[in-house]
């Protein structure tokens, strides 16, 4: 900003927020304030999200402060993608971006986005470079107000993909679980065993545990089971199942590491992985969501008084296969 004669907003914006293409992102509270359409932070109070406060971040502007939408922070994220080209016009140098990702600062394995602790961190020009164990090279940054954000912005140049997460509430790891899913379901188009145990394991870690189940909940759509479903043991859900089109559907009640109690688990016929038993978050209903991402509804009917002797499996239903009997 001294070198334009400009104050540092004005800079910002003349030299590199218009030209490239975030056109109501803004490093000033007030203009941000003043915009009709934009999100307030958010607090968990009571259980519910209230805007609870205001914080102007003119001070830190060139450290974070600026406010846009998720639109501008696309438009951010697609000028490092293009290497600085924005609609034919060069923005920022290539080289001024190389000196940025430049992994200036060995910060050692397993301290920074990504589930996996072979993850080798390095911090470069206010972005985090984060090696997978294959040498996969992520950039990131991200941030948070514990009054009320959390965001992340991670791409892959080698890949020209990325992601931008915002968020108006203090969601903790939340953004970086959804980048995370994001990249396993780009590579290989399912979620890996253990993903979501692992960003438990982290929110424990840190000593966090707030939004740690709307994290669930949100990524995936289910939450883990009680050991007592509905005032009933588990051992009245276990057991075999059959019908001849399905074959066997064996449900057993088995120790779960990630819930920290005993839970259900199958094997059908055609594949042979343990899939747990979990209940969706907006319903409440037993479901399963298999290594595949397909989520399937699980009903238990015929209770007699001890255990549960036929199980329906709605998905079935078109082919009049979704009734099994007990067997065992």
């Amino acid at each position: 900003a001294s070198v334009t004669g400009q104050a540092y907003p004005e800079a910002l914006q003349q030299m590199l927020l218009r030209p490239a293409g975030m056109n109501t992102a803004t490093a000033v509270y007030r203009r941000f304030a003043r915009t009709r359409d934009r999100a307030a932070l958010h607090v968990i109070v009571d259980g519910k999200p209230v805007p609870a406060f205001v914080r102007s971040t003119d001070t830190m502007a060139p450290a974070g402060g600026v406010s846009g939408t998720i639109l501008d922070i696309a438009a951010f994220l697609q000028l490092h993608l293009n290497r600085g080209l924005v609609n034919g016009r060069q923005i920022v140098l290539p080289s001024a971006l190389d000196d940025c990702y430049r992994r200036y600062t060995d910060l050692g394995k397993g301290v920074r986005v990504g589930t996996d602790p072979r993850d080798h961190a390095y911090y470069g020009m206010g972005w985090d470079i984060t090696v997978k164990p294959d040498g996969t090279e992520y950039i990131n940054h991200n941030g948070a107000f514990s009054a009320g954000a959390r965001t992340i912005v991670s791409f892959r140049r080698a890949d020209e993909i990325g992601l931008v997460v915002l968020s108006n509430g203090f969601l903790t790891l939340l953004p970086e679980a959804m980048v995370d899913v994001f990249f396993q379901l780009y590579d290989t188009g399912r979620v890996r065993p253990g993903t979501l145990a692992s960003f438990q394991k982290r929110a424990v870690k840190d000593g966090v545990t707030a939004g740690v189940d709307t994290l669930i909940s949100t990524l995936f759509g289910l939450v883990d089971a009680p050991a007592i479903i509905d005032g009933l043991p588990l051992s009245a859900y276990a057991g075999k199942y059959h019908n001849d089109y399905i074959g066997d559907f064996d449900i057993t009640e088995t120790f779960d590491p990630e819930s920290g109690h005993n839970a259900l688990f199958f094997k059908a016929t055609a594949r042979r992985t343990d899939v747990k038993v979990q209940i969706i978050a907006k319903n409440g209903q037993l479901a399963a969501r298999t290594h595949e991402g397909g989520l399937i509804g699980l009903e238990f009917q015929n209770f007699d008084g001890d255990r549960f002797n036929e199980l329906v499996i709605p998905n079935a239903a078109p082919l009049g296969w979704q009734t099994l009997s007990r067997v065992r």
